[in-house]
């Protein structure tokens, strides 16, 4: 977890149930909040004119995720959806900012995150740019398989 349920709770964090495809917030929404996975699996896309789904991350239990727009006080760039039935907490940003102000390794760690979301997007935006689709596929795979830890039983990378 990012930041621990116990400081969650004791923040008066909401805990959401979210079913399937359920909408979480919408491209656009004002960022009010800090969200966390708690069970479950979110994802973060957009749609283009034409209908195409593009996937911008998927996040898991203990993962966090919209905090770009929080920190820059943006509108969302996505929308998140739920994958299947989740949990997920959610927190009001000027209480996240207060967690973040009190606990600096806690901000060490958000901005770790941050940096990291980053070096991937600019990482996939050279590849999508300068390779032929095999390259790109066999750089994301080796990406996945560096920077990803298999969940038990599911170790396949």
């Amino acid at each position: 977890m990012i930041i621990p349920q116990d400081v969650l709770k004791s923040n008066n964090a909401l805990f959401n149930a979210y079913s399937k495809n359920d909408y979480i917030f919408y491209e656009d929404d004002p960022p009010q909040f800090y969200y966390q996975v708690i069970s479950g699996s979110v994802k973060m896309c957009s749609f283009s004119t034409d209908g195409q789904e593009f996937i911008q991350g998927i996040f898991k239990a203990g993962q966090s995720f919209g905090e770009p727009a929080i920190f820059g006080n943006f509108p969302f760039p996505s929308n998140a959806i739920a994958l299947e039935d989740s949990e997920v907490a959610k927190l009001q940003a000027a209480v996240f900012f207060d967690i973040l102000k009190i606990d600096f390794g806690l901000m060490k760690k958000f901005t770790y995150l941050l940096a990291e979301r980053l070096r991937y997007k600019s990482m996939l935006l050279k590849e999508i740019s300068s390779y032929n689709p095999e390259h790109i596929i066999m750089t994301m795979l080796n990406y996945i398989r560096k920077n990803h830890k298999p969940e038990p039983g599911n170790d396949f990378i």
